[in-house]
């Protein structure tokens, strides 16, 4: 989704550079958006609530979904992330599994520095639940409820922001965004606080680097940033967990549901062939690779996977013996 660098952030890069060292068969275009133009546009009673309010940003890190606290923070211990994170106005809770999950409020505006221009400077459209993949959504939120998201945005009491909020503010960005086809060689400078970008999926190889620089930090632009009081008060009891699920259980062979599954592996993977005692993740399955596949055999088979058991499995015959222990509930 369209997004300036690292908006959500304590600082970010004033300028971010792009060099195309290989151009992919198809798609992959870097779509960039005048963020002015997506501020002016906004409907502004939307627009005048996230300048009142700002935007929380609600994340959750590691166990399958979402990045590692130690690879994301670069700290190998609990304290210097909390440490960190109390310097930088981020509120941190630390749960069960060696999992953490943050909370931290933003401005949604901002004035430019030098053209003096405001601008829509924030994540809410990148990091809202409604711009995850919709397996993705799905199967999160009737495995592990809403608190669990790798990430999601609210406004800055915690009250939720509605999906037809977002889509207004996504299509107010597809209006003003523009599309370019890279080759190999080109580069682009972008002013990250005057322009949004994004990347479209694509197929073939594509090698684009990235740069940045110029750092800036809302204390230099006069914004004093403060841990969030109002924490967002999410009822997951609405959604199902997978182990309360109720189970649609169909009558299949071992045998054929095995093949079935070790095809729909390869398949997902682009491999021609998976055997039963190769490792889901060691042969390049990542979690959303993961997602597919349990939707699927959420959705041909009534059982619901934990996500989980697929990546942590040491074999796919593991991972079966579980779907069969599941169906046969």
């Amino acid at each position: 989704a369209l997004h300036c660098e690292s908006s959500f952030t304590s600082r970010w890069p004033q300028k971010i550079f792009f060099y195309c060292h290989s151009a992919p068969t198809s798609g992959g275009r870097t779509p960039i958006c005048d963020v002015r133009c997506v501020y002016r546009d906004i409907d502004p009673g939307i627009r005048a609530k996230f300048e009142r309010l700002g935007v929380m940003y609600f994340r959750n890190f590691g166990k399958g979904v979402g990045m590692d606290w130690r690879e994301v923070f670069q700290k190998a211990d609990r304290q210097s992330v909390d440490a960190y994170c109390a310097s930088h106005a981020i509120h941190t809770e630390w749960l069960d599994d060696d999992r953490l999950r943050t909370i931290q409020v933003r401005p949604a505006t901002l004035m430019h520095p030098i053209v003096g221009q405001t601008v829509w400077f924030n994540h809410a459209l990148a990091l809202h639940k409604s711009s995850l993949a919709d397996s993705l959504m799905k199967t999160l939120m009737r495995q592990r409820g809403e608190s669990y998201l790798p990430h999601n945005a609210y406004y800055g009491s915690g009250e939720p922001i509605p999906s037809e909020v977002i889509q207004h503010i996504r299509d107010v960005h597809n209006r003003h965004t523009i599309l370019f086809d890279w080759r190999p060689g080109d580069v682009l400078m972008l002013d990250n606080m005057l322009m949004a970008h994004g990347r479209e999926p694509y197929e073939g190889e594509r090698v684009v680097y990235a740069a940045m620089a110029d750092p800036l930090t809302w204390q230099e632009v006069g914004i004093e940033l403060t841990v969030p009081k109002a924490i967002p008060k999410i009822i997951d009891s609405e959604t199902s967990k997978a182990k309360d699920h109720n189970l649609a259980y169909v009558e299949q062979g071992d045998k054929e549901f095995s093949r079935w599954f070790l095809k729909a592996v390869a398949t997902e993977l682009q491999m021609e062939t998976v055997d039963g005692t190769d490792c889901f993740s060691a042969i390049g399955g990542d979690s959303l690779a993961g997602v597919t596949l349990i939707s699927e055999v959420f959705d041909r088979y009534g059982v619901d996977l934990s996500l989980e058991t697929l990546m942590e499995s040491e074999t796919i015959d593991s991972v079966l013996d579980e779907v069969r222990s599941q169906r046969s509930r």
